[in-house]
C-alpha cells in the first residue's frame, strides 16, 4: 500500500478534499485507502488499520483547531506502535499553523494549500524539500500551489428521504476579509500563492455536474462552499439566474438544495431567484446583530442585514438557521448587551450561538495576541477577557451544556429543515404541515429562552462572580429539561416526515441527519471522548429501514458507513447515537501555569498513553491565569458544513 488517508468520513457526506487527493494518487498509478478518522475513542482501532496496511505514507487531514490534539495524539501513538512510514499533515490548520504541527515529533511533513503534487511526490519517495508547499524540520520545500476547484468523481449517490443526494463544492475561498475567519486567512495565502481569493467554477461545468448527478437519480444537493455567491447583490442575482438558465437548458428536473450564504447579500429579487432554482434550507451567516459587534469581529455589514435576510427567505418558504458570534476575548459587556437585543429581533430561524475563536493567522488572533489575551499555544489556546463582565456572561453561555452541546436544538432543527424543505419541494403532495408547525414552535421556544438566559446573565454579571455561579446553578436543570424536550419534539417531527415520505416512495426511507453526524464527529475530536469507549455507548433501539434487495445495513442506518470513498468495509461507523455523553474534562495546572494532569468529568484519569501524548503536545504552553487550579472545561462544539 502506498498511501493511507485519514479524514472526515461519514455516511452520506462526501469529503471532496480526500476525493481529490485520492484521484491524484490513482492518476499517478499509486494505491491508497481512505480511512475514517474517529477520534480519541478509536485510537487503537485506527492504529491497527495502519499497521495492517503498512502504507509508505500516512496522510492526516487536519481542518480545524478542535481536531488538532486528536490528530497529533494519533500520530504520536502510531509512531510509538512501530510505524516507520512518512506521516504527513495537510488541511486548513496545516496552512495556518504549520510550525505548531511540526512541534509534534511524530509528524515528518506539513503541506500548505494544494496537497496533491506533494502527496504524490512523497508516495514516490521524493525529497520533501523538492515538493511544493512542504514544511519539514530540515527546511521548506518549493512555494505552495494554490488550491483549485475540482468536481467530485461519483459512481453512486447517497440518499435522503428516497431521493438521490450529493454534496457539491463549486468554489474555494471567500472574497470577504472578515477578521475572525480562518477561511479569509487561507484565501489570503491562496492569493499569495498566485491563485484567487475566491475561485468559482464557471456556470457551465457546475450545471453539467448537477445534470450528471441528476441522471444518477440525484435531486437533493448540499453546497458545501464557504461562500458561493458574490458579495455584490446584483452580481449574486446574475449568478443565480445564469445557473437557473443553464439547468433549464440541460432539462434538469426539479432539485432541492441547501447552502451557506451571507445575510448582507440577500435582496427580494435574490431570494426569489434562489427559491425558484430550488433553495430549501439556508445557513445564514450573520455573526453580528449590532454595529459594535460587527466592528469588533471585523465584519462589514449592516446591523439589520441578518433579520432582514431571514425574513425575506422565510417569506419564500426557505427554512433558515442563523448564527451569532457572541462572546470573545476582546468583546465588551456593553457590546454583548446590545447584541442580545439585536438577537431578540430574530424571527423564523433558530439562532445558533457560537463563541468567537481566535483562529491562528486571523486578524482577530493577531489583535487578541497583541493585547496579551491568548494563553497556551495554537494547538490548545485559552483566552483571557479584557472585560470581566463579558467573561462572566461567557461563563453562563459555556456552562449550560445543552446550549453548546454537539447536538443542540439549532443543529437538530438544521436536520429537520433539510427534511421538510426537500419534502415540500420534491414531494409537494405530502402533508408535512405538522412538521412545519413543530419547526416554527421549537424555533420560537429556543430563541426566546436563549434571550431570557442571556439577559439574566448580563444583569447578574453586574453583581460579580458569585451571582453568576448562582445563576448557572439555578438554570442548569431548567435549561437542560427545556432543551431536551425541544430535541425530542424535533426528533418526533423528523420521524413523522420519514414515515410520510416512506408512504410516498412506497418503501422505507430515511432522512440524512448531517447535523447529528457532525455533532458525533465533533465529540470524537474532544478529549472527553477518550473516556468513552464504543462498548460504553448505549445501544440504539432502531428498526432496519431497507428494501428487501438492499445491501446489508446497520440496525441504525444513521450509523452506516458509506463505501464510496474507499472505506475498508461497510461496518457500522458508530460515532454516537441520540443523546451525547458529557464533554466536560478537568484540567489541573501547577503553580507555574503548566498543565500537569487531565481527568474526566468523574475525576478519573484518562488512559496513560493518551494523557502522556496530550501533555507532551502542550508541554511548552503556559496558562498563567489557571496557575494552581483545577478547571472544568467543555472540549468541543459542533460546526455546520
Amino acid at each position: 500500500m502506498d498511501v493511507a488517508l485519514f479524514g472526515v468520513v461519514l455516511p452520506g457526506v462526501e469529503n471532496h478534499s480526500l476525493g481529490v487527493l485520492g484521484g491524484a494518487l490513482a492518476d499517478a498509478g499509486l494505491s491508497h485507502r481512505v480511512l475514517p478518522f474517529r477520534g480519541f475513542a478509536a485510537m487503537q482501532e485506527m492504529i491497527g488499520d495502519v499497521l495492517a496496511l503498512q502504507p509508505r505514507v500516512c496522510g492526516l487531514s487536519l481542518q480545524t483547531t478542535e481536531a488538532s490534539l486528536a490528530v497529533l495524539t494519533f500520530a504520536k501513538l502510531l509512531r510509538a506502535a512501530g510505524y516507520r512510514g512518512t506521516i504527513v499533515v495537510g488541511g486548513h490548520l496545516a496552512t495556518l499553523a504549520p510550525d505548531a504541527i511540526l512541534s509534534c515529533d511524530a509528524v515528518d511533513v506539513v503541506v500548505e494549500l494544494a496537497g496533491e503534487p506533494a502527496l504524490v511526490g512523497l508516495a514516490r519517495d521524493e525529497d520533501p524539500r523538492a515538493l511544493p508547499g512542504t514544511r519539514t524540520r530540515a527546511g521548506r520545500g518549493l512555494p505552495a500551489l494554490p488550491v483549485q476547484v475540482q468536481a467530485m468523481r461519483r459512481t453512486k449517490l447517497s440518499e435522503h428521504l428516497g431521493f438521490g443526494a450529493a454534496d457539491l463544492i463549486v468554489s474555494r475561498g471567500c472574497p470577504a476579509h472578515c477578521g475572525y475567519c480562518c477561511v479569509a486567512t487561507v484565501s489570503d495565502e491562496n492569493e499569495r500563492a498566485g491563485g484567487g481569493r475566491h475561485v468559482v467554477r464557471d456556470i457551465a461545468p457546475i450545471a453539467d455536474e448537477i445534470a450528471d448527478v441528476a441522471k444518477l437519480g440525484g435531486r437533493a444537493f448540499h453546497f458545501m462552499d464557504d461562500n458561493i455567491l458574490p458579495l455584490e447583490p446584483d452580481a449574486a442575482l446574475a449568478w443565480v439566474r445564469a445557473l437557473q438558465a443553464a439547468l433549464d437548458a440541460r432539462r434538469v428536473p426539479p432539485i432541492a438544495f441547501s447552502l451557506q450564504l451571507r445575510a448582507d447579500v440577500v435582496t427580494p429579487d435574490l431570494a426569489d431567484a434562489l427559491a425558484n432554482v430550488g433553495l430549501v434550507r439556508a445557513y445564514v451567516g450573520i455573526d453580528g446583530y449590532s454595529a459594535g459587534q460587527l466592528r469588533a469581529i471585523g465584519r462589514h455589514a449592516a446591523a439589520d442585514a441578518g433579520t432582514r435576510a431571514v425574513e425575506l427567505l422565510a417569506a419564500r418558504d426557505i427554512l433558515c438557521v442563523a448564527n451569532a458570534l457572541l462572546v470573545g476575548p476582546t468583546i465588551r459587556a456593553d457590546t454583548i448587551e446590545r447584541e442580545i437585543e439585536g438577537l431578540a429581533r430574530v424571527r423564523h430561524a433558530p439562532v445558533h450561538l457560537l463563541p468567537i475563536e481566535a483562529r491562528p493567522g486571523t486578524v482577530y488572533h493577531q489583535r487578541a495576541a497583541a493585547r496579551g489575551l491568548i494563553e497556551g499555544g495554537p494547538l490548545w489556546p485559552a483566552y483571557r477577557f479584557e472585560d470581566e463582565r463579558a467573561f462572566l456572561i461567557g461563563q453562563v453561555v459555556t456552562q449550560l451544556p445543552t446550549r453548546l452541546v454537539e447536538r443542540s436544538v439549532p443543529i437538530a432543527l438544521y436536520d429537520l429543515a433539510w427534511a421538510l424543505g426537500v419534502a415540500r419541494r420534491l414531494a409537494p403532495t405530502v402533508d408535512i404541515s405538522a412538521g412545519l408547525a413543530t419547526y416554527a414552535r421549537v424555533t420560537d421556544a429556543w430563541n426566546s429562552d436563549q434571550i431570557r438566559v442571556l439577559r439574566a446573565a448580563a444583569s447578574r454579571s453586574r453583581e460579580g462572580r458569585t451571582a453568576i455561579d448562582a445563576l448557572i446553578a439555578s438554570e442548569r436543570r431548567i435549561v437542560d429539561a427545556h432543551d431536551t424536550a425541544l430535541l425530542h419534539a424535533v426528533d418526533d417531527a423528523l420521524a413523522d416526515v420519514e414515515h410520510a415520505l416512506s408512504a410516498f416512495a412506497r418503501r422505507p426511507v430515511r432522512a440524512h441527519a448531517r447535523g447529528r453526524l457532525l455533532g458525533a464527529f465533533a465529540f470524537s475530536m474532544g478529549l472527553a471522548a477518550a473516556a468513552c469507549s464504543p462498548s460504553k455507548r448505549a445501544p440504539v433501539d432502531a428498526v432496519v429501514d431497507a428494501v428487501p434487495d438492499a445491501p446489508w445495513m446497520c440496525a441504525d442506518p444513521a450509523r452506516m458507513a458509506e463505501p464510496y470513498l474507499g472505506i475498508l468495509n461497510d461496518d457500522c461507523n458508530c460515532l454516537g447515537s441520540g443523546e451525547m455523553p458529557t464533554t466536560q474534562v478537568q484540567f489541573t495546572f501547577n503553580a507555574n501555569g503548566e498543565l500537569v494532569s487531565v481527568l474526566d468529568a468523574n475525576g478519573t484519569p484518562f488512559p496513560q498513553n493518551i494523557q502522556q501524548c496530550f501533555l507532551e503536545l502542550v508541554a511548552g504552553y503556559c496558562y498563567p491565569t489557571q496557575a494552581g487550579m483545577t478547571v472544568p472545561s467543555y472540549t468541543c462544539h459542533v460546526w455546520i458544513a
